[in-house]
């Protein structure tokens, strides 16, 4: 079995997806803020890598900690809600895409999908659909173990309400209230 890697092929050819749309877009101001997971913000090569004046913002979990889907929208809506975003642009592997965009729309954004036709996953030691078997999750190695794990993420996330409108966000580095765990 090969060894897991850091970072594997999925997220280099994510991150050769959004530099592909971004290249499509406006330069400069007219250029959107991108939000991406460190996993594949840390892949983008050139004058998009994260500094302190980029309009790249980064979602990093706390060190020793996992940080799942939820957590990433989690750190990004109240940046979103507080710049007065309406419309967002989401890349993810394919199969994951539709969750996520279910998971931004139920807070209130327009989700635009960044499209991942443009890469060559073969290119990046992936299968045909993005799959790297080096991935450090287990359940992202092969699409059906995937497509399963995806199933059960997204029913939990409906049952359990964890992502609602009327509900608002607590970031995920940030304590919640008194007022806010009895609510």
């Amino acid at each position: 079995m090969m060894e897991p890697s850091g970072t594997a092929g999925t997220n280099e050819g994510l991150a050769f997806a959004i530099e592909h749309w971004a290249a499509a877009q406006p330069a400069g101001r007219g250029r959107p803020p991108m939000f991406l997971q460190w996993e594949i913000a840390d892949c983008l090569q050139g004058d998009m890598e994260a500094d302190e004046a980029s309009e790249l913002v980064v979602a990093r979990p706390l060190p020793g900690e996992y940080l799942s889907t939820v957590g990433v929208l989690n750190q990004f809506a109240s940046v979103w809600g507080e710049r007065g975003f309406r419309r967002v642009a989401v890349c993810a592997q394919r199969d994951h895409l539709g969750r996520c965009i279910s998971l931004v729309e139920g807070i209130g954004f327009e989700a635009v999908p960044v499209s991942d036709d443009c890469v060559n996953w073969s290119q990046y030691r992936c299968d045909d659909y993005g799959y790297d078997m080096r991935s450090q999750q287990p359940w992202t190695r092969v699409r059906w173990r995937f497509l399963v794990w995806n199933n059960i993420a997204s029913c939990f996330v409906g049952s359990c309400c964890v992502l609602r409108k009327e509900r608002p966000y607590v970031p995920v580095h940030r304590q919640r209230t008194d007022d806010e765990q009895h609510s």
